[in-house]
C-alpha cells in the first residue's frame, strides 16, 4: 500500500494486480473462491465465484456452479450465470447455451443464436472461426457470409495466414481461404517469413518454399528452422548427428557436427483449434 504496508491479505492471493499493470478492483483468491477488492482489499463482492477472467474494460466473466455469467467492477449483474462458456471479448462475444455456440452483444441480445460447435472472434477484421458438423470457416458476423468456407476439419490463425487441419493432415492457407502449402505433411511449422518451413511427412522432417514447393525431401529426425540470425544456416538431425545445414539440406563445409542440439531447442508442438 502507499504506507509501504502489504498489500497482500492473509490467507488470500490476489490475481490481475502486477507490479507494472493491473487496475483496481482485483480478484482475490481465498480457499477456492474468488471475489473482487478494492485497492485496499476491501470486499467489493461476495467471495462466491469460482472463476473471476477479465472481460475488457469495467467487465468480468464470472463462474459459479459450472455456468458462466458477466458483472460489472462495481459487482452489477450484466448477465445471469447460465452459459456454459464466455469467450472474454467486450462488444461481440461468444457465448454457449446447450452445447451450442452463438455471438451475443454486449447489451446481452443475439447476434447469431447458439447453432455452432465451436467459435471464436479473429482480432480487428469481424470475422470469427466457426465449427459445426466436423467443419471450420471463417464467418463474418455483420452478415453472415463466408470469408473463407468451411472445409471438414479446423482452421486456426497463424499470423499472416491461417493453418488447415484435418485427418492428421495440415495444410496453410491465405487469409482469405486460398491454399497456399498443402504438401500432405502431418505438421508444418508456423513462420512463412524466412522463406523455408519444415514439415513431417512419414516420420521424417523436409524443408518446402511459401510456393509450396518441396525443396528438401523429408529426411532428417528433427524439425529444422531457418532464422536470420544464423545467416543462411540451419541445425539438422541427420542418422544420430546434428550439423549446420545450407538452403538445400547440404552439411555446410568447416563447421563441425555435434551429438545434441547446439541450440538447445525446447517447446512442444502447435495445437491448432477453435477454442483456446
Amino acid at each position: 500500500k502507499a504506507d509501504g504496508t502489504p498489500l497482500q491479505p492473509p490467507g488470500g492471493r490476489l490475481t490481475g494486480a502486477g507490479c507494472y499493470g493491473g487496475r483496481p478492483p482485483f480478484a482475490l483468491k481465498i480457499g477456492d473462491k474468488f471475489q473482487l477488492v478494492d485497492i485496499n482489499s476491501m470486499p467489493v463482492t461476495p467471495l462466491k465465484y469460482d472463476a473471476i477472467v477479465s472481460a475488457g474494460e469495467g467487465v468480468r466473466n464470472v463462474k459459479i456452479d459450472g455456468k458462466w455469467g458477466r458483472i460489472r467492477d462495481d459487482g452489477s449483474t450484466l448477465l445471469e450465470p447460465k452459459y456454459d462458456y464466455l469467450s472474454p471479448d467486450t462488444d461481440i462475444f461468444v457465448a454457449s447455451l446447450d452445447g451450442k455456440r452463438g455471438f451475443m452483444r454486449s447489451d446481452g441480445s443475439w447476434l447469431i443464436e447458439p447453432k455452432f460447435d465451436a467459435a471464436a472472434r479473429r482480432p480487428g477484421d469481424g470475422t470469427a472461426f466457426v465449427t459445426s458438423a466436423g467443419a471450420t470457416g471463417v464467418l463474418r458476423l455483420a452478415d453472415q457470409s463466408w470469408a473463407v468456407p468451411p472445409r471438414p476439419g479446423v482452421m486456426c490463425d497463424i499470423g499472416h495466414a491461417v493453418m488447415w487441419q484435418s485427418a492428421g493432415k495440415r495444410a496453410i492457407l491465405s487469409k482469405a481461404g486460398s491454399t497456399w502449402i498443402e504438401i500432405d505433411a502431418e505438421r508444418i511449422s508456423l513462420v512463412l517469413e524466412f522463406g523455408l518451413l519444415t514439415f513431417l511427412k512419414n516420420g521424417k522432417w523436409g524443408l518446402v518454399d511459401t510456393a509450396g514447393q518441396v525443396t528438401v525431401e523429408s529426411q532428417f529426425e528433427e524439425p529444422v528452422h531457418f532464422s536470420p540470425n544464423l545467416r543462411g544456416i540451419a541445425w539438422a538431425k541427420r542418422e544420430g548427428s546434428w550439423c549446420a545445414t545450407d538452403r538445400h539440406g547440404r552439411n555446410v563445409p568447416g563447421i563441425a557436427c555435434a551429438d545434441a542440439d547446439p541450440l538447445r531447442r525446447q517447446g512442444s508442438p502447435f495445437v491448432c483449434k477453435v477454442e483456446p
